[in-house]
């Protein structure tokens, strides 16, 4: 989160009805309020705080449920069946960032070669919001108003003009002590004056965290601005096929590298522009898919591959050169609602030099084994069977409680489906000395699992996706 203090209040007139953006409306409004507001919002004014870095950005307030989360029917053209969204990794991200049961890193949709306008990653802290332009409403030179709204009534405070004064309704600690002590009262219109000369003495104290709403850009550009390692994959499709390890390099130039083959090709035999510095191929990369990928191996129709996720790189904690990836495997139990078991979990161990590519060249074997693996020598060694057996229970119990909030989820977009895997990766932790899952996307129809692995038990009730369509039907959505 960026410690950012924000001291700029700005007065302005409501947004035209119907054009606001529905974030700032959610953060702003109480149910109570909500009517009254609505129906005097062409004599609202609207005090706000804003970022004087970017003040045509508008900062959204984050509640206590966390982020904005788009609701399902818009993370997907309409043109497509509404039971695709569960395959869909932005709707994966968005879902994981609202149970936020594992850290995950930062993404954005991308649609061809632009970054969507989002929500943005960074948390901004808004100490403390400058009321002094509020004394522009007081006396008769005041702008001829019918409501003032500062953030929210939780935080700031809200006043309506009505018949004999002016009704103020606040649960900021500051705003109540200026009203007498009281939540919700009625101002006479000259206590009203003295009320925001009061607010106007000093910067008001408003403690809330907020995301900057980030407009859509050039997708190279971003790139070329941020520094460090960004992965760009097709929001649709099967594992690995179309990744791309992105890196904007000190000398300004983009540099992209990929493990799936059809992809490898292209990038090497692209006719780079010197002058682009990468963007012309990041830009091929996300638009001509149709010229590297054969449709029928990740099974995507043709008018989805233009839309992707970018996100940025999660961490590469190598052991041995391999990068480890656990899978929950959750299966059906009947054909009943919600009727869904964890099995288990494996491993990938993927040694590839991107690792962004995990339907292929890796191996998989037994948690616990991976994890006796990857903890030795970040543990002490007498502590190691320990160790793993609490990480490997910690893993296990997470992906059931993901299991137990996904399922509704999924059932409620129309799919039918009988197994899947909660895919995240391990990373050491050297402050809290142990390791951590990032979630990496949910697996819905596992192809297969090494029938090594199988045989040595560990997946008790493990079926094929044949036996599993034989008993419940062929899996759709």
């Amino acid at each position: 989160m960026t410690n950012k203090k924000i001291t700029l209040g700005v007065l302005r007139e409501w947004p035209v009805p119907g054009r606001a953006d529905p974030r700032i409306l959610m953060s702003i409004m109480g149910d109570s309020w909500e009517p009254m507001l609505c129906d005097k919002a062409r004599r609202l004014r609207y005090f706000s705080a804003t970022d004087p870095e970017d003040p045509h950005v508008p900062l959204v307030r984050l509640g206590a449920t966390g982020p904005f989360v788009f609701q399902h029917h818009e993370l997907l053209d309409q043109r497509f069946k509404p039971d695709t969204a569960v395959r869909d990794k932005l709707w994966q991200r968005l879902v994981m960032e609202q149970m936020a049961v594992l850290p995950q890193p930062g993404f954005v949709a991308v649609n061809g070669d632009r970054i969507e306008a989002r929500t943005g990653a960074d948390r901004i802290y808004v100490e403390t919001v400058d009321c002094r332009p509020l004394t522009e409403l007081t006396g008769s030179t005041g702008p001829p108003v019918t409501a003032v709204l500062v953030e929210g009534v939780d935080v700031g405070f809200v006043a309506v003009f009505v018949e004999g004064g002016v009704r103020v309704a606040s649960q900021n600690p500051h705003v109540v002590r200026l009203l007498g002590g009281s939540s919700d009262r009625l101002l006479p219109v000259a206590q009203w004056d003295e009320f925001v000369r009061a607010l106007g003495s000093r910067p008001l104290p408003v403690g809330v965290v907020k995301a900057a709403q980030i407009p859509g850009r050039d997708l190279g550009s971003a790139l070329l601005s941020q520094s460090g390692a960004h992965i760009l994959k097709p929001r649709f499709g099967s594992n690995g096929f179309g990744v791309v390890r992105i890196v904007s390099r000190a000398d300004g130039r983009l540099a992209a590298e990929s493990d799936c083959p059809d992809t490898a090709q292209y990038l090497e035999d692209f006719p780079c522009d010197p002058a682009q510095c990468g963007r012309d191929l990041i830009a091929g990369v996300a638009t001509q898919r149709t010229r590297f990928v054969d449709r029928a191996g990740p099974g995507v129709p043709e008018q989805l591959l233009d839309f992707s996720i970018l996100e940025d790189e999660i961490r590469q904690d190598r052991t041995g050169g391999a990068i480890f990836e656990p899978r929950v495997v959750v299966q059906r139990t009947s054909d009943g609602p919600g009727a869904f078991a964890v099995l288990g979990a494996i491993c990938k161990e993927i040694e590839t030099a991107v690792g962004a590519s995990v339907a292929r060249d890796f191996r998989e074997d037994h948690l616990e084994h991976s994890l006796g693996r990857f903890l030795r020598g970040r543990v002490p060694a007498n502590d190691l069977t320990a160790r793993v057996k609490q990480t490997c229970e910690e893993i296990l119990a997470t992906g059931d409680q993901i299991r137990a909030a996904l399922v509704p989820l999924v059932e409620a977009r129309g799919a039918h489906v009988h197994q899947f895997g909660i895919d995240s990766r391990l990373c050491w932790n050297d402050e809290k000395d142990r390791a951590e899952c990032h979630f990496l996307e949910f697996q819905f129809g596992i192809g297969r699992i090494d029938p090594s692995v199988l045989k040595q038990g560990g997946l008790v009730g493990y079926r094929s996706p044949k036996e599993l369509d034989a008993q419940f039907g062929a899996d759709r959505g």
